[in-house]
């Protein structure tokens, strides 16, 4: 199974972290070893901090900022697959179909998995205690059937003059 969500989204908010800075750090370096020299070849040109310092610092910190955010949205969106699918077979349960199940999303974390599992038990459980209401309550009617079918042929003979009508009637 997956890695524990908790670890998971710790290691990942670090790795986010790191990734954004290693951009940012190695987007300077690169602007001020490489592009710094082609934008100003003249090195007695210098006159401190430019316009185009500010914009290169600010195109690198969305370049990171953009990265750290698809790797967050990912991770997002790996955490609710599996709540969605829990979601959804719940409604068709609360709708009357016990046979809707979840579904395990691939790369799922541990706990998605354990809640699958989980939910997927108690709807087994909901549909066979669907299943025996349904057969006790076939049974019980069954059973009610035969006396009532005995008394209507009864009730039935007696308003047809087929048995006469005694007091203390016994059955026998």
């Amino acid at each position: 199974m997956s890695a524990n969500l908790n670890a998971r989204i710790t290691r990942t908010m670090i790795a986010l972290t790191l990734v954004a800075a290693l951009v940012v750090y190695l987007g300077l370096m690169a602007y001020f070893l490489f592009i710094y020299e082609w934008l100003y070849p003249d090195p007695d040109d210098f006159a401190g901090w430019r316009t185009a310092d500010t914009v290169m610092v600010l195109v690198l910190l969305t370049f990171g900022l953009l990265t750290a955010s698809a790797i967050g949205w990912r991770l997002a969106r790996r955490i609710v697959e599996p709540l969605r699918s829990v979601a959804g077979a719940a409604q068709r349960i609360a709708t009357g179909d016990f046979s809707a199940r979840a579904t395990l999303p691939v790369g799922s974390f541990r706990e998605a998995a354990d809640l699958m599992v989980d939910f997927n038990a108690m709807a087994e459980r909901l549909e066979r205690a669907e299943a025996e209401l349904a057969y006790s309550n076939s049974a019980i009617a069954h059973e009610l059937r035969t006396p009532l079918t005995i008394l209507r042929g009864r009730l039935q003979g007696l308003s047809d003059g087929v048995f006469p009508p005694r007091r203390n009637c016994t059955t026998g």
